[in-house]
């Protein structure tokens, strides 16, 4: 008979619920989104400790990795080792004892076992981390002799907002002799690494950018893709993003015509230290370069229809683009009618203490790039329009975006974008028109403007009754294969675009 214990918590996946049936362990999330499955016969050791008035039950596996289950009462310790006795069959597997050190220390020895980290004090265990949810493991810093070492770990979204889930650990150790080639600190790097797998990428990967200069995270990393994610490999920090993982990307030119900008936005953010990045930057160009993709002309035409093949020269930016969409088969959105007083696709403003780029696209506002932000208009509840600082007169004005309820939980729900010049005001006031925005104070305000004259005024304010909120249009999808291929020399990379509706 199947037995069930409810908020029971694995380490970084939050609580669940945990049955055990005949020769099973199963456990599920509160949400459903984290699954454990998992047959005793695998396990090499099962463990119990009692922490204060909480049990927790350890299985350890055959391939070096372990799971705890923490919640139990005192007195599921019986029940619990009679399952696993019961379960182990003519080979019954007894449940171990572990006194932990509870002591409060915070020094001590580490040992890796398989992909265990242990930290004991006096042959005591004081606490594990298991490395299968290891994502970085750096020496912070810019000293490379430093004795510090930071691990960060995989935030899972079935952790309840309520719970406490270890994310990050850092570990100072005593400096090493200084005649010695490696330090403590590089050593344990390199066997944490080593324990959790991060040096294996994979397999081969189907094609690679080296040198992309990132403007988020700042720096330069080399950008290799593989069947089901995108690996960025930095001096310190390495990242491995799943492709289920981007939520959108878009290409973007800057105002001088030549850097363009690829911003990827993911649904989950990555970290570096203490700074969480939930959309990426990188900055490129439309020099002519070349995209080697590691497979045969056959393996091309089978997986990509032909339209990527072993060898395809163009601008660079499009042949990023064009990785990313048919090896991680998402689309690339680019400016559409959208343009300045300078005929440029982005106004120039500042948000808060920073200056930017504000890219006005068909369906979106994008702001690079510190901090970067993506405002769909299908989140806009209104926009207001207003005069800027008066110590400036009338050459510059304010944009402030207000956010419907529900959109945004996780960012102010009011964003102001100031600094604009007088000569934008009109052309971002007719496109706002034209997209049916929610414009308030707009009469009171284009007085203020010489451009814009009463007729328009009153043209422009939108009621809310005429605006489509189930308007699901998407901003326009650039192709890149119409400006990248084998014998294409056109560096126009923004120019022709197709038109994706409906796409979320």
């Amino acid at each position: 008979m199947a037995q069930t214990f409810d908020n029971i918590y694995i380490a970084g996946l939050g609580g669940g619920t945990l049955t055990l049936a005949k020769d099973q362990v199963q456990w599920l999330s509160r949400d459903g989104s984290e699954k454990f499955a998992r047959k005793l016969a695998d396990a090499s050791a099962a463990q119990w400790s009692l922490l204060g008035r909480r049990g927790l039950l350890r299985f350890i596996w055959n391939d070096g990795t372990a799971t705890r289950f923490e919640g139990f009462a005192e007195e599921d310790h019986d029940a619990l080792s009679a399952f696993v006795t019961k379960a182990g069959g003519d080979d019954p597997m007894d449940v171990e004892n572990i006194e932990p050190a509870a002591d409060g220390t915070n020094y001590g020895d580490v040992v890796f076992e398989g992909k265990r980290l242990l930290f004991e004090r006096e042959g005591q265990l004081v606490f594990e981390k298991d490395l299968s949810s290891l994502t970085q493991c750096v020496i912070p810093g810019n000293r490379a002799g430093g004795n510090e070492l930071e691990m960060q770990f995989l935030e899972s979204d079935a952790v309840n907002v309520a719970d406490d889930t270890l994310v990050e650990i850092r570990f100072v150790m005593p400096e090493g002799d200084p005649d010695m080639d490696i330090t403590p600190a590089q050593e344990m790097q390199k066997l944490a690494v080593e324990a959790a797998g991060l040096s294996n990428t994979g397999g081969s990967a189907i094609c690679g950018f080296d040198g992309c200069s990132f403007l988020v995270p700042r720096g330069n990393y080399s950008v290799h893709m593989f069947d089901t994610f995108v690996r960025m490999n930095g001096p310190k920090y390495d990242y491995r993003i799943k492709f289920e993982d981007i939520n959108r990307l878009y290409m973007l030119e800057k105002p001088d015509g030549f850097r363009m900008v690829v911003v990827i936005s993911l649904t989950r953010g990555i970290r570096q230290g203490q700074q969480r990045y939930q959309n990426l930057v990188l900055e490129t160009n439309k020099d002519e370069d070349e995209l080697i993709v590691n497979l045969s002309e056959d393996e091309c035409q089978q997986r990509f229809n032909g339209e990527l093949l072993p060898r395809t020269v163009g601008p660079m930016c499009n042949l990023i683009a064009m990785a990313f969409r048919h090896i991680a088969g998402k689309k690339i959105f680019v400016a559409g009618s959208y343009r300045s007083a300078r005929e440029l696709q982005c106004v120039q403003c500042a948000y808060k203490a920073y200056n930017g780029l504000l890219f006005v696209l068909d369906r979106s506002f994008v702001f690079i790039h510190k901090p970067t932000l993506i405002i769909r208009f299908g989140e806009l509840q209104s926009v207001e329009l207003q005069k800027g600082d008066p110590k400036l007169g009338l050459r510059t004005f304010d944009m402030v975006l207000t956010l419907k309820p529900g959109h945004g939980a996780d960012r102010e729900r009011v964003l102001m974008f100031s600094q604009l010049e007088k000569d934008e005001y009109k052309p971002l006031l007719s496109f706002l028109q034209k997209q049916k925005i929610r414009i308030k104070n707009l009469q009171a305000e284009a007085a203020s403007y010489a451009e814009v004259d009463d007729g328009d005024a009153d043209a422009a304010v939108v009621q809310d009754d005429e605006m489509d909120e189930d308007d699901e249009e998407d901003d326009e999808d650039f192709d890149p294969n119409e400006k990248a291929s084998d014998d294409d020399d056109d560096d126009d990379a923004a120019s022709d675009s197709d038109q994706d509706a409906g796409d979320d």
